[in-house]
């Protein structure tokens, strides 16, 4: 498919999954990520760094809510071949996140490392495009969102469990860290990019 056509599909593509709304609303909410960066900075306040782990969740979020169509059973009638069109949407959409997250960093007080903000994105995009896949976009950020608050209560761990458990809070040169983002990572958009989103279970 190309020309009009094509546009037109990747347009309603866009619609169907409240993309346009996503991408307007992600940059204001990272703009005010950054003013409570600045606000919580101080000589030894740990509060930016806890604060950029939840910025790259709140811009995973947002492109959780996107990776579902509100109309399942359109998309089943549909003689389209939906695993590139989703390889590309989670993609873009975590760039989009690292994106904002560096500018907001290089902004403000530091949030993290290059490298850690890099990590906790794919990390969490992971666990998001996992649990689309199996229950469906609206909700797929709650687990994200649970094992961060997790980790932020408990604090980083040293211990290998830990570190598996605190992994967006650990070191850039976390080894642990950086397999169990991997893992996240790939496991997460493979099931994606593969079954689609739950209820949606035809590529």
């Amino acid at each position: 498919m190309s020309g009009p056509g094509w546009a037109r599909w990747e347009l309603l593509y866009l619609r169907a999954r409240e993309v346009p709304a996503a991408a307007a609303l992600l940059p204001v909410t990272m703009l005010a990520v950054g003013v409570l960066a600045n606000a919580s900075a101080g000589p030894s306040s740990t509060a930016p760094a806890v604060v950029g782990v939840c910025a790259a969740l709140l811009g995973v979020a947002f492109v959780g809510t996107t990776l579902g169509s509100a109309d399942a059973v359109l998309e089943h009638t549909a003689a389209i071949r939906w695993w590139p069109r989703r390889t590309v949407h989670l993609v873009a959409g975590t760039i989009a996140v690292v994106l904002l997250l560096l500018a907001v960093d290089l902004a403000g007080p530091s949030l993290a490392t290059t490298a850690e903000l890099v990590r906790n994105t794919l990390g969490l995009i992971g666990v998001t495009a996992l649990c689309a896949s199996f229950t469906g976009s609206r909700l797929s950020w709650c687990p994200a969102a649970a094992w961060t608050l997790l980790a932020v209560v408990a604090g980083p761990r040293s211990s290998g469990a830990g570190q598996v458990l605190s992994w967006m809070l650990q070191p850039a040169d976390a080894r642990t860290a950086a397999t169990t983002a991997a893992l996240l990572a790939v496991s997460g958009a493979a099931s994606y990019i593969l079954a689609g989103p739950a209820g949606l279970r035809r590529a």
